[in-house]
């Protein structure tokens, strides 16, 4: 088998490995340590995620959790965890992530038809926690665009699915853990147990996703109240709604039909 030589930032050597070598196995072999997790890898200027497999001599500088890639990776993450714990426990509602506010990203239910209690998020972050515990793999595969859309309209995605369809891409890559499939724009962590700290609570009539300071990851963000801004992302989704444009799909699909004019002069108007 063909070696390949690396440059690793983090020791400043060069190293010989076999060709195919991932970036997880490099890190050990190296007993990379950071000041927080390991999680990822900047390769040749790229962000890689550490199940990234060598192939070609590599520049590479390893980053933990608390590195602006890293948290974006630990977010990520999070949210998967999060749909799969409401996916389990609320099998007919939807997640919505809708928007970052009070240092952590606002969450909605649609479908609860009711209002969330205390003891839902409680059920909520148990399970999250359950999920974490047993330090389940994230898994990304590359399917045809078919059968990720498929898979995704039998997860109820269909706004993601949908953008798939017009992308027009033969192949497309998502993200499984245990059977169920999402799609993220950006790496995971490699598995649910890299995520250490986070919080959940009852926020307006939704969820407060709440992640940890990237400077003491023992600790979570301020969770100010955001009681203006709140209204004005809300007065912002009700005309999104009014427009019919409320997701990127929907507004992709006016471009397509030639109407983008029309969204245009009713916004402005």
């Amino acid at each position: 088998m063909k070696d390949i030589e690396i440059y690793c930032h983090n020791t400043h050597s060069k190293h010989v490995y076999p060709m195919g070598t991932s970036l997880m196995e490099i890190s050990k072999d190296l007993n990379i340590e950071l000041e927080n997790t390991v999680c990822g890898a900047i390769v040749n200027h790229q962000v890689r995620e550490l199940s990234f497999c060598v192939v070609k001599p590599k520049h590479v500088e390893f980053f933990d959790v608390a590195h602006p890639d890293g948290i974006r990776m630990y977010i990520r993450s999070l949210i998967f965890i999060l749909y799969a714990a409401v996916k389990e426990i609320f099998p007919h509602v939807s997640l919505r992530i809708r928007k970052g506010i009070s240092n952590g990203y606002f969450c909605e239910l649609t479908g609860f038809g009711r209002d969330l209690t205390e003891p839902d998020i409680m059920l909520i972050r148990k399970e999250m926690q359950k999920l974490i515990d047993n330090d389940i793999p994230f898994v990304k595969k590359g399917l045809l665009t078919e059968n990720a859309v498929e898979h995704l309209m039998k997860e109820g995605l269909e706004e993601k699915a949908q953008l798939f369809e017009q992308k027009g891409h033969l192949f497309t890559s998502l993200y499984f853990l245990n059977e169920l499939g999402n799609y993220f724009y950006g790496h995971l962590l490699p598995s649910t147990g890299y995520i250490s700290n986070f919080g959940l609570e009852l926020y307006y009539d939704g969820i407060l996703l709440r992640i940890p300071d990237p400077g003491n990851f023992k600790e979570l963000l301020n969770a100010p109240k955001q009681q203006k801004l709140f209204e004005i992302f809300q007065e912002h989704k009700d005309w999104a709604e009014i427009l019919d444009v409320d997701t990127v799909s929907n507004l992709n699909e006016y471009a397509l039909q030639k109407k983008g004019g029309y969204i245009i002069k009713i916004s402005e108007a």
